[in-house]
């Protein structure tokens, strides 16, 4: 009688060593985690929250504009960006933006990996209703093959290579990206202003 149970028990042993080594066999070759009772949590987006103190403070535009940044801009890098929620998008776009073409007009912009946004940015535009913005951004969105910046570095900067060469002789070409600079810079105020009342309507303001 106890024989019979100890082959029993043996045999019972054997089925579940057998059983899992059937799911790990099927299971190899693939770099897929298998967590049965677990499901992958969902990353928490990244959300905006204004002290009402500091987007309604009353110093000049250059000045309130500057401090929230300073205070507000996310951490974030291009793997998370996804991640941001709609008016912290909107809001890194656009100061993202400013940042380059202060420092080196559109072209640098657009040249750097900022430039992968180019289509976001026209989107942003048009959330914060700059009209003059999105009508610069779909100026030069006219001059590139098919009207589309390309999202990849590599690809953009061979494009833009290639253009440059094309209008080697025109001197209209240079004309060109210096007259939408001065656009730019001539907006900037509108474009500042229109970014505050953006926040002020959409960001969750707290007390």
């Amino acid at each position: 009688m106890k024989e019979l149970q100890l082959y029993l028990i043996l045999g019972f042993l054997i089925l579940i060593m057998v059983y899992f080594w059937n799911r790990t066999k099927k299971n190899q070759g693939t770099n897929i985690l298998i967590i049965p009772s677990e499901k992958k949590a969902k990353e928490i987006p990244i959300t905006l929250e204004i002290s009402k103190k500091d987007l309604y403070s009353t110093v000049e535009l250059d000045e309130l504009l500057y401090n929230i940044i300073q205070k507000y801009y996310p951490d974030y890098d291009l793997d998370n960006f996804d991640n941001l929620d709609n008016v912290v998008r909107t809001f890194v776009l656009i100061v993202n933006l400013d940042g380059q073409v202060q420092n080196g007009g559109l072209i640098q912009f657009i040249d750097n990996s900022t430039g992968n946004y180019f289509h976001e940015t026209i989107e942003a535009a048009e959330k914060i209703k700059n009209n003059k913005l999105v009508d610069i951004f779909k100026e030069i969105t006219f001059h590139y093959p098919n009207k589309q910046i390309p999202k990849d570095w590599e690809e953009r900067r061979e494009l833009w290579d290639e253009m440059c060469e094309k209008n080697e002789n025109d001197e209209e070409w240079e004309k060109l990206w210096d007259k939408l600079d001065h656009e730019y810079y001539n907006n900037e105020i509108t474009m500042n202003q229109d970014l505050i009342n953006y926040l002020k309507e959409h960001a969750k303001i707290t007390d």
